[in-house]
């Protein structure tokens, strides 16, 4: 149990770091100055959600989507940077401390938020900025797991809120 955990832990990290580096990224696109960075930025994320067509994107479109897009990984990164503490804590057999269902619904309501954010600047930048409205169609169903994924951890943060009025009332009670 404790090694799966610690790969775990491994992999909540290691998407923190990549969240990060990939808003980087998409700054840098935003800005055009390095080609390299630009190409990556192009290719990883934009190409992702907006295929090629016969004519060009709108830059300003082009631009407004990395700021925000980089803005949602920053927002899903400093969500999830309790992760690893609720982890820990587990590792440690420290289970249903004080605050702990707390963290667990700021963490289910980051990835909701994130997964609606995510979705309205996709339809929004389409449809307003690069005239294609119709690419969010393909993604609907990754947004409804991650939507899905949120709600299931706030239903875990209503179970850990019981267990930690349980744990209380039975420590109170030796």
């Amino acid at each position: 149990m404790k090694w799966h955990l610690n790969i775990l832990k491994i992999i909540v990290i290691t998407v923190i770091a990549l969240l990060i580096a990939s808003a980087l990224i998409n700054i840098l696109g935003a800005i055009h100055q390095f080609d390299m960075l630009n190409e990556i930025s192009n290719s990883f994320f934009f190409k992702n959600y907006f295929p090629e067509r016969s004519f060009d994107y709108s830059k300003n479109g082009e631009r407004l989507f990395y700021v925000l897009n980089s803005a949602v990984f920053i927002y899903l990164a400093i969500g999830l940077r309790k992760v690893p503490k609720l982890i820990n804590d587990i590792l440690k057999e420290n289970l249903f401390y004080p605050y702990q269902a707390e963290e667990i619904r700021r963490i289910s309501s980051t990835i909701i938020g994130y997964a609606k954010l995510k979705f309205l600047i996709i339809l929004c930048c389409g449809a307003f900025f690069l005239m294609s409205p119709f690419n969010i169609l393909g993604f609907i169903p990754s947004f409804i797991i991650l939507y899905i994924l949120g709600k299931v951890l706030l239903l875990l943060g209503k179970v850990v809120a019981k267990g930690e009025v349980i744990k209380q009332e039975n420590d109170l009670t030796v």
